[in-house]
Order: C-alpha cells, then sequence, then structure tokens
C-alpha cells in the first residue's frame, strides 16, 4: 500500500514539473491559447504540442466558441527552445510578455514588440543567440536584452532602447 502511494505521489511530481505537459483552453491555426477572462474576452498565448518555426505573426484577436477574444499576453515559456523560429511580430494588443517565454530561440534574429508592453518577465530572451547586437548590447526590438562581453564596465546604449531584461545578467 504504501509503495502505491509513494509511486502515485512521484508521478504527480513529475508531471507538476516537467515541460512536455501543457494544458490549454483552445487552438487556432496552430496557436495555443488559454483564456485570461471570459468577461473582458481577454486570451493569453501559450506552449501547445507544436514547436513555431520560421516567420510568424501572433494575431491581435482570435475567435473560439462564437466570441472574439483580444490576446494581451504571452504565457510562460510559450516559444520555449523553438530553435527553428527566425522572426516573429507581436500584435499592439499584447501588453505583458512572461518569463522564459522566448528560452533558446537561438534562430530568432528578429523580433516586433508592440510599444504598449508593460512588462517582460525573467529570462524571457536567454539563449537567443541570433538577435541583432549594438555596441556590445544584444536588442529583441527596442529593448535591450543582453550583452556580448560581460567584462566590460560600461555599456553605451541605442537611444531608442525602450528598456532592459535582465540585459547585465
Amino acid at each position: 500500500m504504501k509503495q502505491k502511494v509513494l509511486k502515485s505521489l512521484m508521478l504527480i511530481a513529475v508531471l507538476l514539473t516537467s515541460n512536455a505537459v501543457w494544458a490549454y483552453t483552445f487552438e487556432v491555426d496552430g496557436i495555443y491559447y488559454n483564456i485570461i477572462s471570459s468577461e473582458d474576452l481577454t486570451a493569453e498565448i501559450v506552449p501547445g504540442h507544436s514547436k513555431y518555426t520560421g516567420n510568424l505573426v501572433l494575431p491581435e484577436k482570435v475567435t473560439y466558441n462564437g466570441k472574439t477574444y483580444s490576446v494581451t499576453s504571452i504565457g510562460y515559456e510559450t516559444f520555449y527552445y523553438c530553435t527553428g523560429l527566425t522572426s516573429i511580430i507581436i500584435p499592439n494588443s499584447v501588453t505583458s510578455i512572461h518569463g522564459c517565454a522566448f528560452w533558446g530561440c537561438s534562430s530568432l534574429s528578429s523580433i516586433k514588440i508592440p510599444d504598449g508592453i508593460t512588462s517582460i518577465g525573467d529570462l524571457t530572451f536567454e539563449g537567443c543567440c541570433s538577435l541583432p547586437i549594438e555596441n556590445n548590447v544584444r536588442y529583441a526590438d527596442k529593448w535591450a536584452v543582453g550583452v556580448d562581453d560581460k567584462s566590460l564596465s560600461q555599456y553605451t546604449l541605442r537611444d531608442d532602447t525602450k528598456g532592459l531584461v535582465n540585459t547585465f545578467l
């Protein structure tokens, strides 16, 4: 009896810590979503069961069960390790990007982030080594997201830099 309970607890622990198990409410055109608010009709893009590749344009609105939802955020690890993703355009409706959203997207060389973004989570662009570098600073659109040489004591940011996302870690 104790072994059966222990095995069950171990299985639950594995499922809770596994990045391979994701829940989503619906899928449209290969992109996965969770409803944030049925009242406000907002949705979040979340990890699904596919790896995104190539050039991706995210929709501003998506329809599910006869209701049209505004896409307002990109969830935690949504594009995690999508090494074939080369560019992405995020719509103006998105105001937040959660942590590790683009972790390990090593081929991502172009990203359009709307000016209305109010928050970008920790380690969102970790391992995005194809993003452009200017003056030793790596950029995701107007956001400084890393440095090429961490031994320097001074860095020069572009005049249009919107913010820093774990830039100097």
